[in-house]
């Protein structure tokens, strides 16, 4: 049917959009050596200037030019920037104007960017950006791609100082042709009953019974971690579980489990939440900043012959 011809060729499209992406994405990583002295400068940098932790929501609006445009076309743009500006300043909501006007690829959601730190943003936006309050209005700013207005939606600050982390340990049995479902849970509930009365070891049955390698030898202990590293079920199994309480018997995409909580523990991550924080920022930049150039460099290579009609 038409619907379904329609449905088949959208899937298609946003298919070739995916593997595009990725691609670009592979190809601008490549491009992108951060040092750990560049690391370390620039949050000293930061830390010297009180800007580490803060971050900004920022509306942006993008009137767009053609590449190699003529002079007559950079005048409208600009034209059209001003307009946008003066709108603003009299009062009209930048979400509906960013979803009239924007040529970004955000301009749907209200021209509403990420939240970044003064140093993830494109420079051009850093620079325009720094020492500015919540609800001023930046722009028009020009760049390559055409003119840029920005607005400040927040502000905050970001103070992350402690991690929680748990210890814990499980067992686990994968179902197979030879071990059922609900032959791997009710020998699961075997053990969980043998330890619970003080009739066995959780330990030596992890070693025993326990089909995950990297944690069986060691009694089924998984050490020290976030719990967000875990899966979603296992990881709200942890939070549930008082501790040295062992669970019952619970099913995630790896198999059946049991688990239990051996300890909590709070530990100060600012160092390292830090230095993460300020390569991302880095990354960021120069990803964006790369990504225009492989572009560039993409339009650039191209060869195009336009054939006449026979």
């Amino acid at each position: 049917t038409a619907e379904e011809g329609n449905f088949e060729r959208f899937r298609e499209k946003v298919r070739e959009e995916i593997i595009t992406n990725e691609v670009m994405r592979a190809n601008v990583q490549r491009r992108i050596y951060i040092s750990p002295q560049e690391v370390d400068n620039l949050l000293k940098l930061m830390e010297d200037q009180g800007a580490i932790n803060e971050q900004y929501k920022l509306g942006h609006i993008l009137i767009a030019i053609p590449s190699q445009a003529t002079t007559e076309q950079i005048n409208e743009a600009r034209e059209r920037a001003d307009q946008v500006v003066r709108l603003l300043r009299e009062g009209s909501d930048f979400r509906r104007i960013a979803i009239a006007s924007s040529s970004a690829s955000n301009a749907l959601e209200g021209g509403e960017l990420e939240w970044m730190g003064i140093n993830e943003m494109p420079t051009l936006f850093s620079e325009a950006i720094r020492g500015r309050k919540r609800g001023d209005l930046v722009g028009p700013l020009r760049s390559g791609a055409g003119f840029h207005v920005l607005t400040i939606f927040d502000i905050r600050g970001e103070n992350v100082t402690e991690l929680q982390e748990v210890k814990a340990r499980h067992i686990l049995i994968k179902p197979s042709i030879i071990v059922s479902e609900e032959r791997a849970r009710s020998l699961l509930n075997d053990i969980v009953q043998k330890v619970r009365a003080g009739e066995a070891d959780f330990a030596e049955l992890a070693k025993q019974y326990s089909e995950d390698p990297g944690s069986k030898l060691n009694g089924g202990e998984l050490g020290w971690s976030e719990p967000d590293i875990y899966v979603p079920a296992f990881r709200d199994t942890l939070k549930r579980l008082e501790l040295d309480e062992i669970s019952e018997p619970f099913r995630t995409e790896h198999g059946w489990h049991i688990a239990q909580l051996l300890d909590r523990r709070s530990v100060d991550a600012t160092a390292d939440r830090k230095r993460d924080q300020v390569y991302r920022m880095i990354f960021n930049r120069r990803f964006s900043e790369e990504s225009a150039s492989f572009l560039r460099e993409l339009r650039d290579e191209a060869y195009v012959e336009v054939l006449a009609e026979n």
